[in-house]
């Protein structure tokens, strides 16, 4: 059976991965587009991984209801 703790630390995990893969895409960006880009992927999941170190559930976290969960895959990263 896997614990409650285990779940929340995997999802920490994903989003902590989600923010370092957001920084390898701007890396070579300016300050005006890294600044965009982490607006719309780096912030959502900045934001529940905050919650989520809280103690507060993910999905009741002011921000998660505002903001769309951001693919982070480079087929995307131009639709946005």
């Amino acid at each position: 059976m896997v614990s409650h703790t285990s779940i929340l630390a995997e999802r920490a995990l994903k989003l902590s991965c989600v923010l370092y893969d957001v920084e390898r895409e701007v890396k070579k960006m300016d300050g005006q587009q890294r600044l965009r880009i982490r607006q719309i992927k780096s912030r959502p999941a900045a934001n529940l991984l905050h919650a989520i170190v809280d103690g507060q559930p993910a999905e009741t976290h002011p921000m998660a209801a505002r903001q769309p969960r951001p693919s982070t895959t480079a087929s995307n990263a131009g639709r946005r």
